[in-house]
């Protein structure tokens, strides 16, 4: 019984039970792992308590023969235990670690840190049953607890805590602790999360939220705000807003008009070459460095002439209006009238040939009503003359045809040598 100190004692007296009191019960320093991080023994107690000390079963219906056990056994448990951290039984006989025959076992695995198997050192016969029981829930426990409920953590010997659970976990953040998870989900958060690493979804897997945002863009119902940079290999779909900045690679489709390329320069096109230009040249694709480059416009003197588009020539004018070209086409005389071409001088002329004569000309002119016509003479000399015919009153003086009159003062008492018809006016 440890030493008890008495009311009465002296200072000196007191310091020696002291003493003796401490060295009889040890020191907190003294306790394995995380049991001597409390303050008091009582605290390191209440934690070996909190921990609650169970055996985990694991039952193992042998085969005629069998020596190995391991894996899941008959109520699909899976057998994993420290070395030193179990008890086994063969139909009901306890096997001691490295006996002989049926009264010994020995472990299986790599025990680093767990062991997964046991090796009986003699054949079993078929029914056998090998019942192991490992030492749970304590610092080194690895196997489950038992217990009534089907959800179990455990901490390994590299400090991993691990469960088995099948129907979910929830980890409520919150004073009000939820009890019931989300259809279809088996792990669920409850309050806000504060993630100081990577997060990574496996393939085959989706991230899904209503709103995603890192405090300046944000993509809520499918529709992203506030991004200052989208960088990406590929962008596959329609492209609604406006584009703000440099676009790399090939943007196709036929919806949708560009508003505006002010901002954009020619010289920015990867296939045109822009050095240098001057006044008045245009872009000619040039083969050798795949790039349009600017070149001088071509006139007569630079273009080479072609086997049928020729260039324009007076020369080639004359001839083929003489008809002295290759497929014979130009001008043809007709009737009264000829050709006449001097290549060596670049002439062409016209000659037409008289077709009627006088004779045919005196043919075909008649005299009209008050005309006489008159043709005298024959070929070159011949003349034709039309007169007027004149009588009451009308008289020919020269070149003119007037009336045959005079003005008197009196009326005249006789025709005198007048002529028929002649008007007198009288004043």
């Amino acid at each position: 019984m440890a030493n008890t100190i008495n009311e009465n004692q002296t200072l000196n007296e007191f310091r020696g039970s002291y003493n003796t009191l401490v060295n009889e019960v040890g020191s907190l320093t003294g306790l394995r792992g995380s049991l001597k991080s409390p303050n008091t023994l009582v605290d390191a107690i209440n934690v070996i308590e909190d921990k609650t000390f169970f055996f985990q079963q694991f039952e193992y219906v042998a085969t005629a023969g069998q020596t190995s056990f391991s894996g899941v056994d008959a109520n699909s448990n899976v057998l994993k235990y420290r070395q030193g951290k179990i008890q086994v039984y063969l139909n009901g006989n306890h096997l001691i670690e490295g006996g002989s025959g049926l009264a010994g076992y020995t472990p299986l695995g790599s025990g680093d840190p767990f062991h997964s198997g046991i090796l009986v050192n003699a054949a079993t016969s078929a029914n056998d049953v090998l019942t192991v029981y490992a030492y749970t829930g304590s610092q080194s426990g690895v196997a489950g607890d038992g217990g009534s409920g089907g959800g179990k953590f455990t901490e390994t010997a590299s400090n991993t805590i691990y469960n088995t659970n099948s129907a979910g976990v929830i980890l409520n953040g919150t004073l009000t602790a939820a009890t019931t998870l989300q259809s279809g989900y088996q792990i669920q958060n409850e309050g806000n999360t504060f993630i100081n690493g990577n997060v990574k979804i496996d393939t085959g897997h989706t991230f899904e939220s209503p709103s995603i945002t890192d405090g300046t863009a944000t993509i809520t119902g499918g529709v992203g705000t506030g991004f200052s940079s989208i960088t990406s290999s590929a962008f596959v779909g329609n492209i609604t807003g406006n584009v703000v900045g440099n676009v790399t690679g090939n943007v196709s489709g036929s919806a949708g008009t560009v508003s505006s390329i002010t901002s954009h320069s020619i010289a920015n096109l990867s296939d045109v070459d822009t050095t240098s230009p001057t006044d008045g040249q245009i872009l000619v694709y040039n083969s050798s460095s795949s790039k349009y480059v600017p070149t001088n416009q071509q006139t007569s003197d630079t273009v080479t002439e072609g086997s049928s588009n020729l260039y324009f020539t007076g020369e080639r004018v004359l001839d083929y209006l003489s008809g002295t070209t290759t497929g014979g086409e130009g001008l043809i005389g007709g009737t009264g009238i000829s050709l006449s071409y001097d290549d060596a001088n670049n002439t062409l002329t016209i000659n037409g040939s008289a077709q009627y004569g006088d004779d045919d000309v005196d043919d075909i002119l008649t005299a009209g009503a008050g005309l006489t016509k008159t043709d005298t003479g024959s070929g070159g000399t011949r003349d034709l003359n039309f007169s007027v015919n004149t009588s009451n009153g009308v008289k020919i003086d020269g070149d003119d045809v007037e009336l045959d009159y005079e003005i008197v003062s009196s009326a005249p008492t006789g025709v005198g040598s007048t002529s028929v018809g002649h008007l007198w006016f009288v004043t």
